[in-house]
């Protein structure tokens, strides 16, 4: 018997698939104009919302400087001596942020941020909010003075600058008090150590 010839296998030739038209695009986007739209307006409404409730803040800065007063050349001589501000500057947040160093501050300058600070409850949620919106950045120099910078976020604009202000005056009257004494005893250090190299010189001087 004669059979039939087979018939030819076709194979298809890969087409590249091509991607969606601007116009599958701007279909889509009709069909789904209301999702997109609706937290887009929602969410502009709540913005203009917050606007008007929330109280407006305010922010200040300023800069409480250390110079180099000279101590690094006075406190050369035998051994190695620590500068005494530095150890200071480590315990410049914590002496600021104290309710010790802030309630005269916020009695003086009537501070209030919207509590009535006359019931005890709420002045520690003064002192709450004022530790939040209060930064005290320290910049310790290898080189020249160091920087301590004083930042507040508050509602009433005058009173914002008046307290910052007021903080880096009373933290400077702090700051010179508990300098006195180590400064003191650097440069007693530094005039024994200059005595003792003086005779030492002298000495050698003597010999030769």
């Amino acid at each position: 018997l004669q059979g039939k010839a087979p018939a030819p296998l076709l194979t298809a030739t890969p087409v590249e698939a091509e991607g969606p038209s601007l116009l599958d695009y701007l279909g889509m986007f009709r069909r789904r104009l209301r999702t997109i739209l609706v937290p887009a307006v929602l969410l502009a409404i709540l913005g203009g919302v917050l606007a008007v409730v929330l109280p407006k803040q305010y922010q200040a800065e300023t800069k409480f400087i250390v110079e180099d007063i000279g101590m690094t050349s006075a406190s050369r001589g035998p051994g190695s001596v620590q500068m005494p501000h530095k150890p200071l500057l480590l315990r410049a947040e914590d002496q600021i942020k104290s309710p010790q160093f802030l309630r005269p501050i916020i009695n003086r300058l009537g501070i209030s941020e919207g509590y009535n600070v006359a019931r005890p409850e709420e002045f520690s949620e003064l002192l709450d909010y004022i530790d939040r919106n209060l930064k005290i950045a320290v910049d310790k120099a290898k080189v020249g003075p160091d920087r301590i910078v004083i930042r507040y976020r508050g509602r009433n604009q005058a009173k914002v600058v008046e307290f910052v202000d007021t903080v880096r005056e009373n933290y400077r009257d702090l700051f010179q008090r508990d300098f006195r004494r180590p400064a003191r005893d650097l440069y007693q250090k530094a005039s024994e150590g200059k005595e003792t190299l003086e005779r030492q010189l002298a000495s050698v001087e003597a010999e030769y």
